[in-house]
């Protein structure tokens, strides 16, 4: 299922939501390198040009899966790039607002940092 949605050309959206959905259910029995992909396909999802739905989607799952900012760092610093250059909306607070769910409960040096800049765009926002 992971090979189908990462095909070349494919263009994953809210259509997708319940095979995204399914491939979640499975996270505690698959190996790290599909859990990797998989993480990675839910924050390439993020990205200004998609529609909400398919924002909501994505950052649902994330949510429930949980992916900690230590082991999954480069999706973070690659989501809050794009999210330096998003224009100001409210598709913008929406996945900022979201994503601080992730925050670690006792989160490390690089990983306060993160999140003061990601709080500095919400502010940019308000």
């Amino acid at each position: 299922v992971l090979d189908w949605l990462r095909q070349p050309g494919k263009v994953l959206n809210s259509s997708h939501r319940f095979v995204l959905k399914s491939v979640a259910s499975l996270v505690s029995i698959m190996q790290e390198t599909p859990v990797s992909d998989f993480t990675y396909t839910l924050f390439d999802m993020l990205k200004q040009e998609k529609d909400r739905p398919t924002l909501e989607v994505s950052l649902e799952i994330l949510n429930e899966l949980k992916p900690g900012y230590s082991r999954r760092e480069k999706d973070f610093k690659d989501l809050l790039d794009r999210l330096k250059v998003w224009p100001q909306n409210e598709n913008k607070t929406l996945v900022i607002e979201k994503i601080k769910n992730l925050k670690s409960n006792n989160p490390g040096k690089d990983e306060k940092a993160f999140w003061k800049e990601m709080d500095s765009l919400l502010e940019k926002v308000e």
